[in-house]
């Protein structure tokens, strides 16, 4: 997060991390961006024999499950559930994010087959009422290609989805997660620069 070297500072400084606003203690702060780093530094996974859209899917697959496994940690800092970043967060691209995940899955395959093997029913809802357009939070579906794939249950065929799908897909949510974490990050930090009369040059 390009405002971490900011949140050192003030750390030096010697202000808590619950001065700053965080729900956590240093070490998870810590953590989330490293898991962040990890996320935004990867630029995909070599597969020897695949072919080129079947290797493209699972290498935005597992850069999605990166960059979920630091928001998942990102949003502890709150003590937010996923399902509610929109009443929380103002200012991300919600609804374009939402629409180009259903015109990449036009006959609704991927997301049928996420709400046939998610076990959680208010996931199973939250999933239909994304797909019915009455719910815009990307990460809902976000949050099931990571579960999903990381259980070993979902790949690029997925109800005979098409690999180049659900790489768009992936590649979409996992651009939406990190500029979240990044935007929001950097917000906090300027909110409480900003209380306190101390100088910062984040944009």
């Amino acid at each position: 997060m390009h405002a971490f070297p900011l949140f050192q500072q003030l750390r030096k400084q010697h202000y808590s991390v619950r001065d700053i606003g965080f729900q956590v203690g240093t070490a998870t702060v810590n953590r989330v961006q490293a898991r962040y780093r990890l996320a935004r530094s990867c630029q995909g996974i070599n597969l020897e024999g695949y072919n080129p859209n079947t290797a493209k899917a699972y290498s935005e697959l597992f850069r999605l499950f990166l960059a979920y496994s630091a928001f998942e940690q990102f949003l502890t800092l709150y003590r937010i559930p996923f399902y509610e970043i929109e009443e929380h967060f103002a200012g991300h691209a919600y609804a374009n994010t939402s629409e180009a995940i259903r015109q990449a899955d036009p006959n609704g395959r991927l997301l049928d087959f996420l709400h046939a093997e998610l076990d959680s029913a208010p996931h199973k809802t939250r999933i239909r009422e994304f797909q019915a357009g009455g719910n815009n939070n990307p990460v809902v579906v976000a949050a099931a290609l990571r579960h999903l794939f990381a259980h070993g249950k979902l790949g690029p065929n997925a109800n005979k989805s098409y690999p180049v799908a659900v790489g768009r897909i992936s590649e979409r949510l996992c651009g939406f997660l990190l500029d979240f974490m990044d935007m929001e990050f950097a917000q906090s930090l300027r909110a409480f620069c900003t209380a306190r009369g101390i100088p910062t040059d984040i944009p």
